[in-house]
């Protein structure tokens, strides 16, 4: 997890420089056999010189455009500070976000499921 959340700071340094108007950059990561994309969208009162929090959200392409309106509304009313989201997102989710082999109680399991230890390194 340390290594993910060096990797991530160091993604939103990176993209704080070459960010579209919206203040959104998507960038894919090798990982395994497969890619991990992750999509930092920072907020509108963003400045290099201030700290924010960070909010990770998996399921990213479905999740994280909700979470950053979400999150600029509550901060508008100083409900909550401005926040950093990173979406995740993976091509296989119920490998990457299942901790053991998911399935139906007394059935079968889904293949290729229980990778969560894998997808958090």
């Amino acid at each position: 997890m340390k290594r993910m959340f060096i990797f991530l700071s160091a993604l939103v340094f990176l993209a704080s420089g070459a960010l579209s108007a919206e203040n959104s950059l998507s960038k894919y990561f090798p990982h395994g056999d497969t890619s991990i994309k992750i999509t930092i969208i920072l907020p509108d009162d963003y400045s290099p010189e201030n700290k924010y929090p960070l909010l990770l959200i998996l399921d990213g392409k479905e999740y994280a455009d909700t979470a950053a309106e979400t999150a600029a509304f509550l901060a508008g009313y100083d409900y909550i500070p401005s926040l950093i989201i990173a979406g995740l997102d993976t091509d296989n989710r119920f490998r990457d976000y299942t901790p053991t082999e998911a399935g139906v109680p007394g059935g079968e399991t889904i293949s290729g499921s229980g990778g969560a230890d894998e997808f958090r390194h």
